[in-house]
């Protein structure tokens, strides 16, 4: 799938600039469907495309795939996220995070990131989740 690109946005004052990270294509692309769905404006991207995109694209929120068991790797994407993005949140995703993810202040505090979710997880979780973390962000 190709990446979407800022010409390709919808405008929507209400809505979020999300940056979706994930390796999977397949997942990328169902994530990426179900925000746009949402009415959300969103990139599409690997972790190594994400730190090559251009300096003055700004996103309200990240959604990161921390792909790896080990947190230090995780801890080191989102440091690096949060210097490019001061201002976004930082959604954290996962198949090695517990079931109970989503609840997990102390998890998500370890890794850097605002909020987790553990894998699976249902679309609507996910779009709920940006919806209610809408209500935090200025844009």
């Amino acid at each position: 799938m190709r990446p979407v690109v800022p010409e390709q946005l919808v405008d929507s004052s209400k809505n979020l600039d999300i940056l979706i990270i994930e390796d999977d294509p397949s997942i990328r692309e169902l994530v990426s469907l179900s925000l746009l769905e949402a009415g959300h404006r969103v990139i599409e991207s690997s972790a190594i495309q994400a730190m090559e995109l251009a300096e003055n694209i700004r996103f309200s929120l990240v959604v990161l795939d921390c792909n790896s068991p080990k947190p230090a790797s995780a801890r080191s994407m989102i440091q690096r996220l949060r210097l490019r993005y001061p201002s976004a949140i930082i959604v954290a995703i996962s198949g090695y995070f517990p079931p109970h993810a989503t609840r997990d202040a102390q998890l998500a505090s370890a890794l850097g990131a605002d909020c987790t979710l553990g894998k699976p997880f249902r679309c609507e979780e996910l779009v709920a989740l940006v919806q209610r973390l809408a209500g935090s962000i200025t844009q």
